[in-house]
């Protein structure tokens, strides 16, 4: 409805503009039997000025209808990616990663602007050529009936051409997409994952790959075209046989006195549009089946409900209060990822009480961080509960509960912007102070002091720039700044080296005082810091206690430690 304006707008306009195209072939037949038979040059120019006058209105309506269907096409796009990325933002990572990354950017980006494109060519060509059809049939009809019929036998013949050129070129249209798609993986992976592919010298590898996605994409774009070059040859051949034929049988009817020399010309030129309005309708038929699979693409992501969705008005329960350090508990919780052999997470089962620090502890692929993802609600579990504070947290709305968690990820991410942007992100009104104590807790004030910039810094995403442990101690920092009750760090400190982890650590007991705070790690250092250590193995929970308690009483605990440290250090 919000369109409708210019829709109408575009309809009127190119009306108009169809009208004026209609009505010079007519002033054009006047001059040449009135003017041009009779020597009459004032005639001549006075008609003349007057067509001159309607080529101008057509111009002008021509322009202006271009404008509200571009206008009106740009909009659409422009509510159209906005409703796409809001659905996006609001899926799990189980749609995120059944789309893909790279398909859900090729959906946001090109598959939008083909639909703003056949947007465009539809207020714009398909609505000028029914408009033009019928009003060029009844001028031809007009001037003669028997001319007419020339034209219209030839429609069949170009609806022909267009039907077998579009069965050939519709599959592929219909793979564009898909091709742009995988080309966009090969880049991304390509650009993400630069220093592994330099490590392993596998450049050539990888060029191979783009080049060949690369190559198919060309070459699924060069048969296309090879196809569509055929369709203007073959119509303008028809309308070059359809000209001659009017001009053939006309010019014996203006022998015999029975038809002027001016309506000859003006049935030549109606046919000519009668003939191009069937050829631009074509157009929109040859440019339908990219835009089709781009709007199933499109409507496929926008019909995706998320699994992780808000409880209803009647679920819903109050949060917990903010500020307040929390118990967390989780009840009997499984989980297993669709289609998988084996769950991740098994009877998953314990409690953290408020205001202490608690490992999480375990090898790799034991499930650590997806019990993590389990408290964020990056999933839901597929059996049990996770309690905050005794509130089941599938029944709070995913930003209340997330604001009252601080998460610092496994994997860095920053945001393109300066340092101290990234460090309020989880708190954009924190102070500079509370930054600059963020900071210092995380162990990074002084390597930001050293840029000339200071926490005015610019980054980006990759953090060109900074180390790795840079990087993590701005994220431990954005986390300190956000002041929650519950903080949670997925093995947040593995870049760091021991001395700055000690120091960080350290810093992390002031700044976290009187809160609940769970850190997943592989050192065994963290863990004899902890209040309590969980030790998780292959998706289990194999023991609960403190450092002390753990060294004699679990196996698996005794092995960790003993792969790091001596018996004597960890005693």
């Amino acid at each position: 409805m919000r369109f409708t304006p210019l829709f109408v707008g575009a309809f009127v306009l190119t009306a108009i503009r169809v009208g004026c195209d209609l009505e010079i072939p007519n002033l054009m037949s006047e001059i040449i039997d009135t003017g041009v038979v009779n020597k009459d040059v004032v005639y001549i120019f006075q008609t003349g000025g007057v067509m001159l006058l309607w080529a101008l209105g057509c111009v002008v309506a021509d322009v202006a209808a271009g404008l509200c269907a571009a206008r009106a096409a740009m909009g659409f796009g422009r509510n159209l990616r906005s409703a796409l990325y809001r659905r996006v933002t609001a899926f799990s990572l189980r749609e995120v990663g059944e789309f893909g990354t790279s398909s859900l950017i090729t959906r946001t980006t090109n598959d939008i602007q083909q639909l703003e494109r056949f947007i465009h060519m539809s207020m714009t060509v398909a609505m000028m050529s029914p408009i033009m059809f019928v009003g060029a049939a009844l001028m031809a009809f007009q001037k003669s009936v028997q001319l007419s019929l020339i034209v219209f036998a030839a429609i069949p013949v170009m609806a022909v051409i267009v039907a077998i050129v579009m069965k050939f070129t519709v599959p592929l249209l219909r793979s564009l997409q898909a091709r742009i798609d995988d080309l966009n993986r090969v880049t991304r992976e390509g650009l993400t994952g630069i220093r592994v592919i330099r490590a392993y010298n596998k450049e050539d590898f990888e060029e191979r790959r783009f080049s060949l996605a690369n190559k198919i994409l060309a070459d699924t774009n060069v048969s296309v075209a090879r196809r569509m070059s055929v369709l203007m040859p073959l119509i303008s051949i028809v309308l070059d046989l359809v000209v001659i034929a009017i001009a053939w049988m006309g010019g014996e009817l203006v022998d015999l006195g029975s038809f002027q020399a001016g309506d000859l010309m003006a049935i030549i030129q109606y046919a000519m549009l009668l003939l191009m309005s069937v050829m631009m309708l074509s157009m929109i038929f040859m440019i339908w089946p990219r835009a089709q699979a781009a709007a199933e693409r499109v409507t496929a992501v926008l019909h995706c409900e998320p699994t992780i969705h808000d409880p209803s008005s009647d679920e819903r329960l109050e949060a917990p209060v903010a500020g307040a350090a929390h118990e967390l508990r989780f009840e009997d919780v499984g989980f297993a990822f669709e289609g998988a052999d084996e769950p991740t997470l098994c009877d998953i089962d314990f409690t953290l009480e408020p205001g202490k620090t608690y490992a999480l502890i375990g090898a790799t692929g034991s499930g650590k961080s997806v019990l993590v993802d389990l408290i964020e609600r990056f999933y839901d579990p597929t059996s049990g509960r996770v309690l905050l504070d005794g509130v089941d947290i599938s029944r709070i709305p995913q930003d209340e509960l997330r604001s009252l968690i601080s998460y610092a990820p496994q994997r860095t991410t920053l945001f393109t912007g300066t340092i101290a942007d990234n460090i309020r992100y989880g708190n954009v009104d924190a102070s500079d102070e509370e930054v600059i104590e963020a900071a210092r807790a995380a162990a990074a004030y002084e390597f930001i002091m050293e840029k000339p910039d200071g926490f005015e810094t610019q980054v980006t995403q990759a953090g060109g720039g900074l180390s790795g442990g840079q990087k993590q101690r701005i994220a431990i920092a954005r986390a300190l700044a956000k002041k929650a009750g519950l903080y949670v760090f997925d093995d947040s400190f593995s870049a760091l080296d021991f001395k700055t982890d000690a120091e960080v650590r350290a810093n992390l007991k002031r700044a976290t005082q009187g809160a609940t705070v769970l850190i997943v790690a592989q050192r065994v250092a963290v863990a004899m810091d902890a209040d309590m250590v969980i030790v998780l193995d292959e998706g289990r929970i194999d023991s609960i206690g403190t450092h002390e308690e753990l060294l004699g009483a679990s196996e698996v605990y005794h092995e960790i430690v003993a792969s790091q440290i001596s018996d004597e250090e960890a005693s």
